[in-house]
């Protein structure tokens, strides 16, 4: 029996003892799956991923324009007023300066241009592909799909990335 309880404390401590990098990535996977912190945060809408229920492809025009974090939910101003976003990935956050959306690498604050592949929705998908309901005041005006959210181009998101000069070939 005595050395029944050792060997369960001894799994138990390597476990805990594990590869702490790995658990902090695991960690950051599932927070940005979930919906924004209750309270005076907007709602993101999320899209299960393809093997929970979520799309398996997605639109492909090039989107872009600015981040907006002061309504009922995530949106983006593309030239005519906001236009709620529904993406595959991100979490929100708040720090010292204020509330920030977290998607892989990149820290995007309300004002910040945004790109993405993605399209116009007719309408907001069904409840089923997404990771939360969508609150009432989301599901007012127009949405847009952007498949994964990137920082804009100084230019704007209608500039093309810069490329090295071609090659002398003299």
């Amino acid at each position: 029996m005595i050395v029944r309880a050792a060997l369960v404390l001894a799994l138990a401590a390597l476990t805990a003892c594990g590869d702490k990098g790995a658990r902090d990535m695991a960690e950051e996977e599932a927070g940005s799956r979930m919906p924004a912190p209750a309270g005076n945060q907007p709602h993101l809408i999320l899209y299960k991923s393809a093997e929970e229920g979520g799309p398996e492809a997605f639109m492909e025009a090039l989107i872009g324009g600015s981040l907006l974090l002061d309504g009922p939910c995530v949106a983006v101003d593309v030239g005519g007023g906001p236009v709620t976003i529904v993406t595959t990935e991100g979490s929100l956050h708040e720090d010292g300066d204020g509330l920030f959306l977290r998607v892989g690498p990149h820290e995007f604050r309300h004002g910040d241009p945004i790109m993405s592949g993605g399209g116009a929705l007719n309408g907001l998908p069904a409840d089923g592909m997404l990771t939360a309901p969508v609150p009432e005041a989301c599901r007012e005006g127009p949405a847009v799909e952007m498949s994964y959210l990137y920082p804009a181009p100084p230019g704007g998101p209608g500039q093309p990335p810069e490329s090295p000069p071609p090659p002398d070939l003299t």
